[in-house]
């Protein structure tokens, strides 16, 4: 994506081959406003995070890298017991929905920021790996359930590692 918007032609080609899913769509005419396109959704998802780790009480250090962690890596953290060091259900929350929110086919987002709903939720990628994010959390939870006898905490638990695990 780096040398997209200063590349040839080729570079639609270069994308798709590159480029995890099964598909890559031209949100522009262009592959130059393509690129600056995701670079800005892919900005505006990390702000965001940043924003609503600060609030929760993370340092805006921790906070930013959290949130890299989440775009590009699964979670991971720059402390030694990753997220769990900040002994916080809402920094885990947070994370784990970003982690999710950046598996998404960025696609998708160009048309709900254009306002074709019907396009966006008919993304068939969209759909299953929702769906099997749902089914493994469930699946993980219900394995789990007997080490915490509480239903939210295992949710809690599955739904991080699944999210982890799928990004």
């Amino acid at each position: 994506m780096v040398v997209l918007p200063v590349s040839d032609g080729r570079a639609m080609h270069l994308m798709r081959a590159e480029s995890p899913g099964p598909s890559v769509g031209k949100i522009s005419s262009k592959i130059r406003d393509t690129a600056k396109i995701l670079y800005a959704m892919y900005l505006v998802l990390t702000v965001v995070q940043t924003i609503l780790l600060r609030l929760v009480g993370l340092p805006w250090y921790d906070a930013l890298i959290t949130a890299f962690g989440a775009a590009g890596t699964g979670g991971f953290s720059n402390r030694a017991a990753s997220i769990g060091a900040y002994g916080s259900p809402a920094v885990e929350m947070i994370t784990a929905v970003f982690m999710v929110l950046f598996g998404i086919n960025f696609n998708v987002y160009f048309f709900l920021l254009i306002r074709h709903f019907k396009e966006a939720f008919a993304c068939e990628e969209m759909r299953v790996y929702l769906g099997v994010i749902a089914a493994s959390t469930l699946a993980v939870a219900g394995n789990i359930f007997h080490l915490y006898g509480n239903v939210w905490q295992s949710l809690r638990y599955s739904f991080f590692q699944v999210a982890s695990i799928i990004t």
